[in-house]
């Protein structure tokens, strides 16, 4: 029973470790301490996971090594069966193979073994390494973009930023430019307004100059008429007056010569050659001088 608790213990600590992806390069053959036997040995191989290797990308690593594990191993969990019978026949089959085998054809199963997780390992290595490169690669490509759009957008802000800066130096010149237009505008503007002021002041006197002048030229006008109307009125009264006065004259005359005919001798006819006074004549004549001047 030692011998086969031995090769039990054996094959025991060859398997799969839960922990380590790595390979454990280093094989060493050694006696156990507590073994009486002389030809019994102790192997210890590289740990590796005991049921299979379970890695990111299954599809690539398939090894179906459960069989082949299961010779040497007692603690492989079963997926097709959990009753005991089953289980401890399978173990008596195991137990029975285990004591079949010879020593160097233990050392040439277990060596096989090794090489063969080794070289499974190894694949693993370089695919999980190249994997780690493409994705290292793929991150650094992604950084690289990544800092070139943050430097793109460094350099559009800092355009945009002066941008900026130059519209509101630019805006505040045409501002002042605007206010100094407008102030020069509204200088002139007042200019034109008080020569427009000035001119419109000058056309209203003008204007009012020129009616003043029609009012005396059309007073002057109605005062001739007036004083050519009442000058031949004038005239009319003094020529009916000297026609008057001349009647008179006559009709005097010709009475004193009647009057002298009748006694026999001329008389005195002073007072009949002599102007009757008549005040009509005097305001004829003082109306007329009013009018001439």
């Amino acid at each position: 029973m030692d011998n086969q608790s031995n090769k039990l213990q054996l094959f025991k600590n060859v398997g799969f470790s839960q922990n380590s992806n790595r390979v454990n390069h280093s094989f060493s053959v050694n006696k156990p301490e507590n073994n009486k036997m002389n030809n019994s040995f102790h192997i210890k191989l590289p740990e590796i996971h005991r049921m299979s290797i379970k890695t990111r990308d299954q599809n690539e690593l398939k090894i179906n090594t459960m069989h082949t594990l299961r010779l040497f191993e007692f603690d492989v969990p079963r997926q097709y069966s959990h009753s005991s019978y089953l289980k401890q026949r399978e173990d008596n089959e195991e137990i029975e193979k285990v004591n079949k085998l010879s020593k160097n054809e233990l050392l040439h199963i277990l060596e096989s073994k090794r090489t063969t997780i080794m070289q499974e390992q190894k694949v693993i290595y370089i695919q999980r390494t190249y994997r780690q490169i493409q994705a290292d690669y793929r991150e650094k490509i992604r950084q690289q973009q990544l800092q070139q759009e943050m430097e793109l957008q460094r350099k559009k802000n800092e355009c945009a930023f002066r941008i900026q800066k130059r519209w509101r130096i630019v805006q505040k010149k045409l501002q002042e430019e605007l206010m100094i237009r407008k102030a020069a505008a509204t200088q002139v503007l007042q200019k034109f307004i008080k020569k427009r002021q000035v001119k419109m002041r000058l056309e209203r006197e003008r204007q009012q100059k020129l009616l003043e002048e029609q009012m005396r030229q059309h007073q002057r006008e109605s005062a001739q008429i007036k004083i050519r109307y009442y000058w031949r009125k004038f005239k009319k009264q003094v020529l009916s007056q000297k026609n008057k006065n001349k009647n008179n004259k006559n009709a005097g005359k010709q009475t004193n010569k009647n009057q002298a005919n009748k006694r026999g001798g001329p008389r005195n006819s002073t007072n009949a050659q002599q102007q009757v006074y008549n005040p009509k004549n005097v305001v004829s004549t003082h109306k007329s001088t009013k009018l001439q001047q």
